[in-house]
């Protein structure tokens, strides 16, 4: 962060005029101008900058990649979250003119001059230069332009950026929060050992980073990383994950890697568990040895390629690694075709791609299948023509036995249209509604048109198929059909979600236990007590346990973490909390500050964020708690409790006890 003659003189040396002057002022000076909130299933937290001396704000993992490259590039002197509102001025997808008070996400300071910059995913800014085309557009050098915002800044002597999540390289960020211990608290190297390190590097520039680790520790994996992160050894961050030392290759400076560049580019051992796109589907490679290659996708069982034919397929190009852009806006729907085909259509069709790859890219000797040329030329179509429409051939080849036979419906076409629209406007309506009502006002409708309504058993099986998640939403809410939800499960790379060591990401939360406790010298009935948990995400392991009679705040927050560095010497870097309101306590906002701590909170009412802590409370009550006397099992039927099961009455459990035990 610049100082103040510092700034005056980078204002200086960019020319700005006097009212851009004061708005940059006026940015530095003042608090941003709205605190960021999860939405539409984002995360939002503050990130403890070191450049900046202050926290920055973010609202979804892109936005946090951000401020990690920001904060590591050397040619960025500020940036500030939040900065102020431009008032954008555009015609909506309706054609109408629209004014809109936009906040970007950062304004960025450089040596040449000043810019916001607003960071969107690739998946959504696609959709956005579809509907909204007035205000985001294409760039014609690549990328995206917003023209409103562009007007608006340069009314301020200003730039406007839009940048996409397809910029971020998701190895180069992870290594960034990799190394950032090493920038917090950096680690002495002693003259020794570096020197040794850098004469085994000069003698072998690119050499491994496991064949520099030493069995009997004189050289250590942390005076490594220690040194990369002081820049007196040099790794290519945006190749591997420095935690994989079979991979990471070691040079003195970055003029020795650029003389050897092919030591940089990825192996094919180096695939594995990485995200592959192979006949339009997105798989992982889950194995790979001299026999074999064991892809695993979303749905269906995993593909079992022989090792030669795996190897030609890359090299034709056939299987390549999967890229922000393989996850397309059609996405969603593709997955629910998969989801609907079932294990045995699958399975089919895996057995149909694997004669297509080996019909293009091997030879007729190797068909997993022997069929007629007529049926291979069918297939072959049948996958080209899904490529088109759906951009994955592998739909086309998925078995179409559902659709046999005669299925052109004999009732009359009026009466199938008022029961679609019964279904979509009655049985949908957030009055929930019984499915014999919607039936009984579906027939009254169709007596109006003097048309014979279907039966009630055709009904309620048109019913059962018309009933999607969307409907069910409607009908009764978000929240309730939360777990009816297809659970996303990510293919594409990102940053491991549960960090690559422990103490990367923790997660804190509490829970009111189901036991009833008692005063250890009187034996009077205390009541139920509060557990907060403090998780490492990585290992699983409890870091912090702490018991108390009192409802969360944050006390029960900061005792937390003073356990878990009692008992470890340090604390998380990132600490994944939710919305609760003794999180945002400032006592506890500036011990993690203080600590270069990042705080995550996740979204509201979606518990799936929070399944690493959310799991152990029901494992602490399944296999602990519900065995001990004093449990309130019995008391969560309130009607049925009688003395005898009386949860209070059978309470022994001192909290003292149940601390020791927990």
């Amino acid at each position: 962060m610049l100082d103040d003659d510092a700034y005056l003189h980078w204002l200086d040396q960019c020319g700005f005029s006097d009212p851009a002057r004061t708005l940059l002022t006026d940015i530095r000076r003042s608090p941003p101008v709205r605190r960021t909130a999860g939405g539409r299933g984002n995360i939002h937290g503050q990130y403890p900058s070191r450049k900046m001396r202050r926290t920055i704000q973010f609202e979804s993992h892109t936005e946090l990649g951000a401020i990690y490259l920001m904060e590591h590039d050397p040619t960025v002197l500020e940036f500030w979250d939040q900065p102020t509102k431009l008032k954008l001025h555009y015609r909506g997808p309706s054609g109408r003119r629209v004014t809109n008070w936009h906040p970007p996400d950062f304004l960025v300071l450089r040596p040449e001059g000043a810019s916001f910059v607003e960071w969107k995913v690739e998946e959504e800014l696609a959709h956005l230069v579809k509907e909204h085309t007035d205000r985001y557009q294409r760039h014609p050098s690549g990328g995206y332009r917003s023209a409103p915002g562009e007007i608006a800044a340069e009314a301020l002597g200003l730039l406007y950026r839009v940048r996409s999540s397809h910029e971020l390289s998701a190895v180069f960020i992870q290594n960034l929060m990799f190394l950032e211990d090493y920038w917090v608290k950096p680690l002495v190297v002693d003259d020794f050992h570096r020197h040794l390190l850098q004469e085994r590097i000069a003698a072998q520039p690119g050499v491994r980073l496991a064949e520099i680790l030493e069995p009997k520790g004189e050289i250590t994996v942390d005076m490594v990383y220690a040194l990369i992160a002081a820049e007196a050894l040099y790794a290519d961050l945006t190749a591997f994950p420095l935690g994989e030392h079979q991979e990471v290759r070691l040079f003195l400076d970055t003029a020795s890697a650029a003389s050897l560049p092919h030591l940089s580019l990825p192996s094919t051992p180096s695939l594995l568990h990485t995200s592959l796109t192979f006949g339009g589907r997105l798989f992982v490679l889950t194995e790979l040895n001299s026999q074999h290659a064991l892809l695993q996708g979303e749905f269906g069982e995993p593909i079992r390629l022989p090792h030669a034919f795996f190897q030609r397929l890359i090299e034709q190009g056939a299987i390549g690694q999967a890229t922000p852009l393989d996850a397309d806006p059609t996405r969603l729907e593709k997955r629910k075709i998969l989801n609907q085909a079932g294990p045995k259509a699958m399975k089919v069709a895996d057995t149909r791609l694997l004669t297509i790859q080996t019909l293009l890219y091997g030879t007729s000797e190797d068909l997993p299948v022997t069929v007629s040329s007529r049926t291979l030329r069918r297939w072959k179509a049948q996958y080209e023509a899904a490529e088109v429409q759906y951009g994955s051939g592998y739909l086309g080849l998925l078995p179409q036995t559902s659709k046999r036979g005669n299925r052109i419906p004999k009732s009359d076409p009026v009466a199938r249209e008022l029961l679609e629209k019964a279904i979509k406007q009655d049985y949908s309506d957030a009055r929930q509604r019984e499915k014999v009502t919607v039936y009984q006002s579906y027939v009254r409708a169709c007596e109006k048109h003097g048309v014979a309504p279907l039966t009630l058993r055709t009904f309620y099986r048109h019913l059962g198929k018309a009933t999607t998640t969307e409907i069910e939403t409607q009908r009764r809410g978000t929240r309730a059909t939360y777990p009816e939800q297809l659970s996303y499960l990510s293919l594409e790379y990102h940053t491991p979600v549960h960090g690559d060591r422990p103490f990367a990401i923790a997660h804190l939360d509490h829970t009111l236990l189901d036991i009833e406790l008692v005063a250890q010298a009187s034996g009077r009935n205390l009541g139920r007590p509060w557990a907060t948990f403090l998780m490492d995400a990585f290992s699983r392991r409890l870091l912090a346990v702490y018991l108390t009679l009192d409802p969360p705040s944050y006390r029960s927050c900061m005792m937390s973490i003073r356990i878990c560095v009692k008992r470890f010497g340090r604390m998380p870097q990132s600490l994944v909390v939710d919305g609760g309101k003794e999180f945002a306590s400032q006592y506890f906002d500036h011990l993690l500050i203080n600590h270069h701590c990042q705080k995550t909170i996740r979204p509201p009412a979606q518990p799936r964020f929070g399944s690493i802590i959310e799991r152990i409370f029901g494992t602490a009550h399944s296999t602990f708690l519900n065995n001990l006397l004093g449990n309130t099992q019995a008391s969560k039927v309130p009607r049925t409790v009688t003395r005898e099961v009386d949860p209070r009455r059978l309470a022994v459990w001192t909290l003292s006890d149940l601390y020791t035990y927990l």
